[in-house]
């Protein structure tokens, strides 16, 4: 599933995207779930992280090329796209890491064309390697294989399936850099990666094999962003 946003002032241009969406996943088989926002500052208010975002640039208040800079020191793995009238703007999105950029109207053969792009870049991004100075020297695992991270003092674990990994680190540099990757922090001690939540069961998350509780504090919002990944409501 991909997780989406479309930050689209009009109604009538918002709703024609996601019809288009839909019909690529007809098509294709790739699903989007789609949060739409009428503005950048609402947008960026809520933010959570996504795998792919469209963002109009004339917008109402804040325009999407000053939201996509602010949007990039929340998230700098997101793949953007931006659908404008506005061609000239558009093409300095590479101040803002922007994929690529689709005049309106959109027209699906576009659409489908720029998608295939983007999903290979979001496939790509999914696989992100860290880079660890373990104890036994220097690694690099996959993000994706990781299970959770837990903190010890001075120290974190990555577990994985096979495998745990340790290195010297805070939880906040952890959090800021995993993140985007839909890893969310359950208690003080453990950051999951929401790919491997098996089941809840009271205030416990199974992940992997591994029970791991959730905090009264961290529950409700470690809930959410799980209900948000899943594209339902655990709440």
């Amino acid at each position: 599933m991909i997780r989406t946003a479309i930050i689209e002032d009009n109604p009538v241009d918002a709703s024609e995207l996601l019809q288009l969406l839909q019909r690529y996943t007809a098509e294709n088989g790739d699903v989007f779930q789609v949060t739409s926002y009428e503005s950048a500052d609402s947008f960026l208010a809520q933010y959570q992280p996504y795998d792919l975002i469209f963002m109009d640039i004339e917008l109402p208040g804040q325009n999407g090329m000053d939201a996509a800079r602010r949007l990039r020191q929340k998230d700098t793995l997101a793949t953007l796209i931006f659908i404008t009238n506005m061609a000239q703007y558009a093409l300095h999105g590479y101040e803002v890491d922007a994929l690529d950029f689709i005049l309106k109207p959109v027209q699906y053969a576009t659409l489908s064309m720029k998608l295939k792009k983007a999903l290979r870049n979001i496939r790509t991004h999914s696989d992100v390697q860290l880079n660890l100075m373990t104890t036994s020297g220097f690694l690099r695992i996959s993000a994706s294989e990781v299970l959770y991270v837990e903190v010890r003092k001075h120290y974190l674990t990555y577990y994985t399936e096979t495998d745990t990994y340790t290195a010297r680190g805070a939880m906040k540099s952890a959090e800021q850099e995993l993140n985007p990757l839909h890893f969310v922090r359950c208690n003080n001690c453990y950051l999951v990666n929401l790919r491997h939540v098996r089941a809840v069961q009271g205030n416990d998350i199974v992940v992997g094999t591994v029970s791991l509780q959730m905090s009264r504090s961290r529950r409700a919002d470690f809930l959410r962003q799980l209900a948000d990944y899943l594209g339902g409501s655990l709440l």
